[in-house]
């Protein structure tokens, strides 16, 4: 609780700020004079934004401190602004970049979909994007993004074209503008999964998820793919299935454990009655969609040396698994995996 936190800010006159902006993004004191009168010791009251800025300079010997409130709280979100009484501004023609694939676009595509946002899912073949990747070189033409990789997103807000990359950061970005549709989500009764960035501790539990994803598994892997001599190959296989990845598996385990705030009510997988999640509220995150798209990379076969021992090695791990499972039940889930498999075997049918 709020009450139980006290929060300091230190100014320091001497040094002179040009034109520095300091935000305060949580205070529930009625006004911000009072915040001020108080020393920033914030009481229990309605939630507001503080907006401080800070000026400097050589007259009067120091800077000068000065706030003021807004009535409805405001964000920027690329540039457009929003109020707690109106939705954020959904950029519009969105498209996202990938392979025909799940790894790092899976929950990009999930998050926008079960927030009923509409996107076009643009998948390329492996030998679609080595074209690309000759025509950048041999043209001098950026073809395949702002840093040669994918996913890559693309919209348009306020009339400008905007090009984004780096999974993560395209997912926090999808996750804040699912945050404006939960009331007006039309693709199931529960709520849309976001980037929950005005619970402090809700967001750094889903970057510390994203985050440990992210160091542990693709590394492992992609040291694998890029190996070319084959005996030093399984080798490598040979510890990431036997060490590497139980470890981290146990780890990751354990985290969602301490995340939701106490021990694992389950042992096994199968036994797991009650689906998980990295919240303690039980509300599905961009976190959930992440290691979902992970555990579904690692059963789909795509990485053929995780097909067979796969699950089997999954399925020790009841909380990985319960966010998986949770995920995959949802209803939204179920209609896009639908909707993806019908638009594959549409494209796999002979032209008649």
């Amino acid at each position: 609780p709020l009450s139980r936190h006290k929060f300091v800010i230190y100014y320091k006159p001497k040094l002179y700020f040009t034109c520095a902006t300091i935000t305060v993004t949580i205070a529930t004191c009625s006004t911000a004079a009072a915040a001020a009168r108080r020393g920033c010791h914030f009481r229990r009251r309605r939630f507001l934004l503080l907006r401080t800025k800070v000026r400097g300079g050589s007259e009067g010997g120091g800077g000068r401190l000065a706030a003021a409130t807004t009535k409805t709280r405001k964000d920027t979100v690329m540039g457009a602004s929003f109020s707690s009484s109106s939705q954020r501004q959904i950029p519009q023609n969105i498209r996202l970049y990938y392979f025909d694939i799940s790894a790092r676009a899976e929950a990009i595509r999930l998050c926008l979909y079960m927030a009923g946002i509409d996107f076009e899912d643009v998948r390329l073949q492996f030998d679609e994007w080595a074209v690309l990747k000759k025509n950048e070189t041999e043209l001098g033409t950026q073809q395949t993004g702002p840093m040669g990789q994918m996913p890559i997103l693309k919209f348009t807000l306020d009339g400008k074209e905007h090009m984004l990359c780096q999974s993560r950061s395209i997912l926090r970005y999808v996750g804040r503008l699912a945050a404006t549709r939960k009331s007006s989500n039309k693709k199931g009764g529960d709520a849309v999964p976001t980037y929950p960035v005005h619970d402090a501790i809700a967001s750094l539990i889903v970057d510390q998820a994203l985050d440990s994803l992210e160091d542990t598994f693709p590394g492992s892997f992609r040291a694998i793919m890029a190996e070319k001599d084959e005996a030093k190959k399984q080798e490598m296989i040979q510890e990431v299935l036997n060490k590497k990845l139980p470890e981290a598996l146990r780890r990751l385990d354990a985290l969602i454990v301490s995340s939701n705030g106490g021990p694992s009510l389950t042992t096994t997988a199968e036994n797991c009655e009650t689906t998980t999640t990295w919240l303690p509220s039980g509300v599905l995150s961009i976190a959930d969609l992440s290691t979902y798209a992970f555990v579904d990379l690692c059963l789909s076969g795509f990485i053929a040396w995780m097909k067979e021992p796969g699950a089997a090695l999954l399925n020790g791990y009841p909380n990985v698994m319960g966010v998986h499972r949770r995920v995959l039940q949802d209803a939204r889930t179920k209609a896009w995996n639908s909707k993806v498999t019908a638009a594959k075997n549409k494209t796999d049918e002979p032209a008649s």
